[in-house]
């Protein structure tokens, strides 16, 4: 007879194969739990998560183990931040998280990049695991306000321009509005002042008709006035 070269597996065979292959992974996760006593007490609904957050120097990989109440564990799993300055927050703030249930813990001083790495994983890991990180302290942070553009000056249907300036005069600010275009100035406006009546008012009164005859700032000052006088011209 031929030696028999192929077994062909019955149902039994594969049922106990997949039964083994079952007690073995009981027992991995067993021993992982023999081994770690940070996992001791959790219940069997946690899960363990990982998430990512952007360090002072890298990216900030964290394993969290939580349920939809609870944070049970965090563990910076890989890191490259600065020793003893980043790693000051890799230390504290997991900890800090479980303690508080809550990633809304105080920053580390001189490592508020990382901690902030952390927490930010933490939430990411959160979110993966189908939580809501605001259940855990999370809040959205409030975007910084768009700075209004600064307005270009206005042009008139004859192709002028009016722009405003500020110089600072002898009580205060004085503004002025300017109407020109590339070869003429065709008028100033004193809009705002505070200048002492009878001595910087003369200056008020008088340098912005002596910029529009002149077409220049190159005027000369008022006497008794030369700050005042000086503030038209910038």
């Amino acid at each position: 007879m031929k030696p028999e070269l192929e077994r062909k597996f019955s149902k039994f065979d594969v049922v106990l194969i997949l039964a083994l292959v079952a007690v073995l992974l009981i027992n991995i996760v067993v021993v992982k739990n023999l081994r770690d006593p940070a996992l001791k007490g959790v219940p069997k609904t946690a899960v363990t998560v990982t998430g990512t957050g952007t360090g002072k120097v890298g990216d900030v990989v964290v394993e969290v183990t939580c349920d939809a109440d609870k944070i049970y564990l965090v563990r910076v799993q890989e890191h490259t931040e600065t020793e003893g300055i980043g790693t000051l927050a890799v230390d504290a703030i997991p900890g800090a998280i479980v303690e508080a249930n809550s990633v809304a813990v105080d920053d580390v001083a001189s490592a508020t990049v990382t901690s902030g790495a952390i927490k930010a994983a933490v939430c990411e890991a959160l979110t993966s695991a189908g939580f809501d990180p605001a259940h855990f302290g999370y809040v959205e942070p409030t975007p910084e306000p768009t700075p209004e553009p600064t307005p270009e000056p206005k042009a008139a249907e004859d192709g002028k321009k009016t722009a405003s300036g500020k110089g600072t005069g002898i009580d205060g600010d004085v503004v002025v509005e300017v109407k020109a275009d590339a070869n003429t100035i065709y008028e100033v406006t004193v809009t705002q002042q505070n200048e002492t009546p009878g001595i910087g008012s003369v200056a008020v009164e008088k340098l912005p008709g002596a910029i529009v005859e002149a077409n220049s700032i190159e005027v000369d000052g008022i006497t008794g006035a030369t700050v005042t006088s000086t503030s038209p011209k910038r």
